[in-house]
């Protein structure tokens, strides 16, 4: 997943709010592990509620990084690549959207679909924007623990969507 950096408005506030920073030890990439000495080095990243609640390999953290391909993708954004870029069709004064950006904006549209209608924001805002779930439960003044429920019920349904996208049946 390709990290664009906060989303911003039209004055350059952040547009859903002061997002979430994980700070910690991780290994460092430019000393692979060579023996018995571990290189670390302490690095930061946006926080991730899903990985956080669900950890690296579970269903609901391919789901959501999937849907956030999509989303990305579907904006216009690059997710392939090593640079990012727009990606257009034709020459000209208007370009036109490419082949790939309109089929994510299709795949966007049908998980965004899935997801039920109170459960959008907790997605804007915990799986695209990087906010953990208990300062979403605040923000929205929220009862304790009500956040992860709603986050659970939209990946759970996610996850039957992709499943469903990878065997035919949708």
């Amino acid at each position: 997943m390709s990290d664009y950096g906060a989303l911003l408005d039209t004055l350059g506030r952040p547009l859903y709010g002061p997002r979430d920073i994980d700070v910690g030890d991780r290994p460092d990439p430019d000393r692979p592990d060579r023996g018995r000495t571990q290189h670390v080095v302490r690095g930061a990243r946006r926080h991730d509620a899903v990985r956080s609640i669900y950890g690296e390999r579970s269903p609901e953290l391919l789901a959501a990084d999937r849907f956030r391909d999509d989303c990305a993708e579907a904006s216009g954004a690059r997710v392939d690549g090593e640079r990012a870029a727009m990606r257009v069709q034709g020459g000209g004064r208007h370009p036109e959207p490419a082949t790939a950006v309109l089929e994510a904006i299709d795949r966007a549209r049908a998980a965004w679909a899935v997801i039920d209608l109170t459960d959008n924001s907790v997605v804007c805002e915990c799986v695209l924007g990087s906010m953990a779930v208990s300062r979403f439960d605040r923000a929205y003044g929220l009862r304790n623990g009500t956040g992860a429920k709603r986050l659970a019920g939209a990946l759970e349904r996610l996850v039957s969507h992709y499943d469903g996208v990878d065997n035919g049946r949708q």
